[in-house]
């Protein structure tokens, strides 16, 4: 289910219900005056961007429920605490399921929603189990560099999901998420200690197979890392593994590929002037349509708009 809203008030309740929607239990404790309060959120049930503005010196309370969230202030003063434990909001920082408490003035704040169950099982959890737990060390992120790496992909996910066409293009959308939730558990301290380990061993070439056949069959629809994973009967790391040691390149690579075969064969068949190579790409998932144009000269030797002219 897609999500694209935006809200404005000077009413404390319905601030509280706003933001409810996205955190359960969102409360106003204290304000001042003037209260201006807006809230902005676009995305869907695997992962959402709210954007958050408070005009006035305000405390709020509430509860974050199976969600991980990952915030960057923008601007103001904004003290937060995360189950009693103070939280470094200087930059990105991760707050996760439980009691968040924040103090703030002229707050602007983004806060990257991960649904845990949906990140769990992108990071190898088997899809559909009871209680997901999970752990993580620090609020910040690992390293200054993973700090940039992290806001980097916030920014040019942001803008695809701020973008209303590409929004709702499913197959944009989910590589976008994916992209986000591949990146958070590399930035941050995440675990789900109910994984173990990954089993070692060469993966069966039948896996990697299998995997082949679901993409080939299911290009033009959403399909997500995770997805592929269960189609070949492995964990998503065990997926990357046996796609690396079979094939050298990523399942998403090979996506792409496929993708790429599939604007290819669409733009032989129609005339130019029918339709555009932008409409064909994006149909396909390619939004970036310089960089889609630089792979598919890679690929296929002539820019697509060569070929449709053909």
């Amino acid at each position: 289910m897609l999500i694209s809203e935006s809200y404005t008030t000077q009413d404390v309740s319905e601030a509280e219900e706003a933001m409810s929607r996205v955190f359960r239990l969102g409360q106003v404790r204290e304000t001042s005056n003037p209260f201006v309060f807006s809230q902005r959120v676009v995305g869907d049930e695997r992962a959402n961007f709210a954007e958050f503005l408070l005009s006035a010196e305000t405390e709020l309370a509430g509860e974050i429920s199976n969600v991980v969230a990952i915030g960057h202030r923008r601007a103001g003063s904004y003290r937060l605490t995360s189950n009693g434990r103070e939280v470094n909001t200087d930059g990105p920082f991760l707050v996760g399921p439980g009691e968040a408490r924040s103090w703030s003035k002229g707050m602007e704040v983004l806060m990257v929603n991960l649904d845990l169950p949906q990140l769990a099982v992108y990071a190898g959890l088997e899809r559909g189990s009871a209680r997901v737990h999970y752990r993580f060390d620090h609020f910040a992120p690992v390293s200054p560099e993973a700090a940039l790496r992290w806001s980097s992909t916030v920014d040019y996910c942001q803008r695809v999901f701020n973008d209303p066409a590409m929004l709702s293009n499913d197959l944009i959308r989910h590589a976008a998420i994916d992209v986000v939730f591949a990146v958070a558990l590399n930035s941050f301290r995440i675990s789900f200690p109910q994984m173990g380990s990954e089993p070692s061993g060469k993966a069966l070439p039948s896996s990697v197979r299998r995997a082949q056949s679901f993409i080939e069959d299911n290009a033009a629809l959403p399909i997500s890392i995770v997805d592929v994973a269960a189609a070949a009967r492995l964990s998503v790391r065990g997926l990357q593994a046996a796609f690396q040691r079979t094939l050298g390149m990523t399942p998403q690579t090979y996506v792409r590929s496929v993708r790429l075969s599939a604007v290819h064969a669409d733009l032989l068949v129609v005339s130019a002037g029918e339709v555009t190579v932008a409409e064909i790409a994006r149909r396909w998932g390619f939004h970036h349509l310089g960089r889609f144009a630089r792979e598919y000269r890679a690929e296929f030797g002539e820019l697509p708009s060569d070929t449709l002219r053909r």
